[in-house]
């Protein structure tokens, strides 16, 4: 279902939900960022965290003409549907531009690499109006879009390393009269060993209204032969809301001035770069320790020009946030450091800050 527009949130009627950044899912052949056959099964749902991105409502036209209107281009990437076209799968190689100190990829670009493998999963089933993103044909023109609220990622204690080929898989699922699921898995390409696995809920918004919407039959009968009810191995349950630090904790700060390269197609921040943001106001860099969970709530969204106020507070989630025990099926999960960095439009004065954009909640486990 969730066809989430690339971008950080929109607050709808005071719900805070973050669209879902994608980007352009085109990968030729050859191009070494993927491999495997490519089939053209043709589909429907979009997928990425359920879906991959309808656009807003200004993206839906190009100088008044419909979207239905507009010739739609086919996928040319190199995923292909399995599990009788329920899920998705394509291979990458990790670069070593996306990884860190440790040559292991790092948070924010694991992230990028599951919005990415999503939109090309909504790609390959919807095709892409030209100039636009790939949208659900039953979506079309009605200003309808997915959008990303929640995010949890738990990494095993063997996470994708640089020049290793990984198999992403991808799959979704309805959720609720108004939402839906989008999971992951990330698998060593070689043996099939779980690198990591994820869990994303989106709800539907009506970018005309800029309210929830619920999802029209005709969406849920289109996608119902693509809806896979699996939960990724290792996600540690369904992604919840990041909890509130303890009452007068003290926390790290750092400001963060947001750039043109951190904006993409929609105008918005994009998701990864939340994450990215977070992990870098760790007061003490988790240098020797490797990432067992994030877990990231979308509330708002920012544009080019702001500025945020990152607040990091280690080791002090309230009892509503995860634990080790729940973590995933991965042996010697157990996280050693917890932080949760929390984001804000800096206000006009540092004790009045404006409104919330995100929260992430990381742990980390000693190497």
């Amino acid at each position: 279902l969730p066809t989430a527009h690339k971008g950080p949130m929109t607050c709808v009627r005071g719900v805070g939900v973050a669209a879902r950044y994608q980007r352009r899912p085109t990968v030729p052949r050859g191009s070494g960022r993927g491999r495997g056959s490519s089939s053209s099964s043709s589909g429907r749902c979009t997928v990425v965290a359920p879906h991959s991105a309808a656009a807003t409502s200004s993206d839906q036209t190009n100088n008044g003409q419909l979207m239905s209107e507009m010739k739609v281009e086919t996928y040319v990437g190199t995923g292909h549907l399995v599990d009788d076209d329920k899920r998705f799968e394509v291979e990458y190689y990790i670069r070593s531009s996306e990884c860190g100190v440790t040559q292991t990829i790092g948070p924010a670009s694991l992230v990028s690499l599951l919005q990415e493998a999503a939109t090309e999963h909504a790609f390959l089933l919807w095709g892409r109006p030209e100039g636009s993103y790939p949208v659900d044909p039953t979506m079309r023109d009605a200003n309808l879009t997915f959008v990303l609220t929640r995010l949890r990622l738990v990494v095993s204690p063997n996470p994708p390393r640089w020049g290793q080929r990984v198999a992403i898989r991808t799959w979704f699922d309805a959720e609720g009269k108004a939402g839906a699921r989008r999971d992951w898995e990330v698998l060593d390409a070689e043996t099939g060993e779980v690198l990591a696995s994820a869990t994303s809920t989106w709800i539907l918004l009506d970018m005309v209204k800029r309210r929830l919407a619920r999802v029209p039959q005709g969406t849920r009968d289109f996608n119902a032969p693509y809806f896979f009810d699996d939960v990724a191995r290792g996600r540690g349950g369904a992604a919840r809301k990041v909890p509130d630090a303890k009452s007068g904790a003290e926390c790290a700060t750092r400001t963060v001035e947001v750039a043109w390269s951190d904006n993409d197609a929609n105008g918005h921040v994009n998701n990864a770069r939340f994450v990215r943001w977070a992990v870098d106001c760790i007061p003490e860099s988790p240098f020797g320790q490797s990432l067992s969970m994030v877990e990231v709530e979308f509330v708002s969204e920012a544009m080019f020009g702001e500025a945020l106020e990152v607040c990091c507070y280690e080791d002090v989630v309230s009892d509503g946030g995860c634990t080790d025990g729940e973590a995933s099926d991965f042996v010697g999960v157990g996280a050693s450091r917890r932080c949760l960095s929390v984001l804000r439009k800096r206000g006009l004065s540092p004790k009045k800050n404006g409104k919330e954009v995100a929260r992430v909640a990381t742990e980390w486990r000693s190497e």
